[in-house]
Parts: structure tokens; sequence; C-alpha cells
């Protein structure tokens, strides 16, 4: 999970699986998706769901450029995602 402001809407960045996946139609859906949908809603600011390798997302939190939601990460492994 990673979240940054790009311009004036929040990139909200997930692995593909099952919480953030493509369908059938090209389309992200998820519950990541749905969450996204609900940040938006709450906020009143647009939350878009990209796709990021896991990699990028580990890496970004060691080197702290993801900060915003770096706290709630802290009981992911640091190796990868969970199986």
């Amino acid at each position: 999970m990673r979240a940054r402001i790009r311009g004036d809407y929040f990139v909200y960045g997930m692995p593909l699986s099952i919480e953030a996946f493509v369908d059938e139609r090209g389309e992200l859906r998820g519950f990541s998706a749905l969450f996204c949908e609900w940040l938006t809603e709450l906020f009143e600011i647009e939350f878009r769901l990209e796709l990021y390798e896991w990699t990028d997302l580990s890496d970004g939190l060691e080197s702290e450029s993801l900060v915003i939601l770096k706290r709630a990460l802290n009981i992911l492994p640091r190796t990868g995602p969970p199986l």
C-alpha cells in the first residue's frame, strides 16, 4: 500500500493481488479499488489506485519516500507480501 500526492489527487499504490487486480475489461477492481472510492468520498479529494511491484513499494518504505502509510505497514514482512 502506498499513498502519494500527485497534483490534486492521491495515488494509492498496491501490488497485484486479490485486493487489487485487473478484471476482464481491464479495470482495476478489488477491496483497494472500493477503498479508494470510499476515501475519495470521505475526504473529497480523488484517490487513484495504481498497481506497483512489491519491491518498488518496499524500497519506498525503506527510503522513507513513502511516509503517509509507513506506520500502517510496519506489520508487513520486509522481504515480500504475505503468503
